[in-house]
């Protein structure tokens, strides 16, 4: 269940990389701080000016729901970080239960989405080069928690090295770390019986970034 998210960052570059981020994502409310009430089931995303002009009406009987991102960034997490960290919590969860990223590459272009759990986290296209993809890979790895990650490439792939580059950069983390993490190779006539981010896809017009989703969603030939 997706809980109601109160968001109040005063700090221009706190709020800058943040909050678009996490609002593509979840619907986000900012409170009227002239007649704010306090809500025990949201979840509030605040820095540290921000609480300081909320806490005379937060309960302190919810500290579990409300979030200081100054305090994740004292702990060392980086904008990223803090928004994977915080769409979790949104969830109920600390970590995704499974994410999935598909990846379609033309002669130009590398195209990527990012799904979890039903919401669609990221997606975005970029000059092709193989750099790129790998400095894609290692920041899901590393930025985005899960119990299973597993990545879908289009069968046009094969033509640029694609996949022995992700196998490069994915052989390190498999077998040596707790969270599964698998490989496909997709062709991308096959199809799915299920797809729960159809009202996603929906609203996606780009035909590179549709591409990308409707790989991620298919079925394909495991190679991890």
């Amino acid at each position: 269940m997706v809980r109601e998210v109160i968001a109040f960052i005063v700090d221009p570059n706190k709020e800058r990389n943040i909050i678009p981020k996490l609002a593509s994502r979840i619907h986000i409310n900012v409170p009227n701080t002239s007649n704010f009430k306090f809500k025990n089931n949201a979840i509030y995303v605040l820095d540290s000016e921000g609480y300081a002009v909320l806490k005379d009406k937060i309960s302190t009987h919810y500290k579990e729901n409300i979030i200081i991102v100054d305090e994740l960034i004292e702990k060392g997490l980086n904008y990223d970080e803090i928004v994977e960290h915080i769409t979790c919590r949104i969830l109920d969860k600390d970590k995704y239960n499974e994410v999935i990223t598909g990846v379609d590459v033309n002669r130009n272009n590398l195209t990527y989405v990012i799904l979890a759990d039903g919401l669609m986290l990221e997606y975005g296209s970029i000059p092709f080069t193989l750099s790129e993809l790998s400095n894609i890979i290692d920041r899901i790895i590393r930025t985005i928690p899960h119990k299973r990650l597993i990545i879908k490439i289009g069968i046009n792939a094969l033509k640029e090295n694609v996949i022995q580059e992700i196998l490069k950069r994915i052989k390190p983390y498999v077998g040596t770390n707790t969270d599964r993490i698998n490989l496909y190779l997709v062709e991308e006539s096959n199809t799915s019986a299920y797809n729960p981010y159809i009202e996603l896809i929906s609203k996606i017009k780009d035909k590179d970034v549709r591409a990308a989703i409707n790989i991620a969603l298919k079925d394909g030939i495991r190679i991890i």
